[in-house]
C-alpha cells in the first residue's frame, strides 16, 4: 500500500519509492531496541532495509505479493532455525556485516528497475 502510494498519490520515483519503502521496512525494527544492544539493532535495520530493496523490487517486477511474502516467510524461518540451533533468541547482525547485503541489494535494485523497466512501473500504477 505504501509502495503504491508513493508512485501514485506522490508520483515519487521508482527509485525513492523503494528507498523510502525499505526504509520503513528496516526502521520498524527500532522496536526491538526494547530488549536489545544498539549496534545489534542496527544491523538488523540495515539488513531489513536491504531485504526491503529486494522486496520491493521483486514486487514491482511481479505486481505479485506472493513472491515477497513467500521470501520473507523463508527469511523469517531461516532466522528462527538459526537462533534455535543456537541456543539464542535473537541472532547477532553486526552493522558492518549488513552494509554488504545493503549494497548489494541496492546493486540488484539498479539492475531490476533499470531505466528501461521504470517506464512500465509507473504506468501498471497509474492504471489502478
Amino acid at each position: 500500500m505504501i509502495l503504491g502510494s508513493f508512485l501514485r498519490q506522490f508520483n515519487f520515483s521508482v527509485f525513492t519509492s523503494v528507498i523510502f519503502c525499505s526504509l520503513l521496512f528496516g526502521m520498524t525494527h527500532l522496536m526491538n531496541l526494547t530488549y536489545q544492544s544498539l549496534t545489534l539493532t542496527v544491523g538488523q535495520i540495515l539488513s531489513a532495509t536491504a531485504l526491503g530493496i529486494i522486496f520491493c523490487c521483486i514486487y514491482l517486477r511481479t505486481r505479485s505479493l506472493l513472491w515477497p511474502i513467500g521470501l520473507h516467510f523463508v527469511v523469517d524461518v531461516s532466522a528462527g532455525a538459526s537462533s534455535l540451533a543456537k541456543g539464542t533468541y535473537n541472532i547477532p547482525v553486526s552493522p558492518y556485516y549488513s552494509i554488504i547485503p545493503l549494497l548489494l541489494s541496492v546493486c540488484l535494485m539498479l539492475f531490476l528497475l533499470r531505466k528501461s523497466k521504470q517506464s512500465q512501473i509507473k504506468a501498471s500504477f497509474r492504471q489502478n
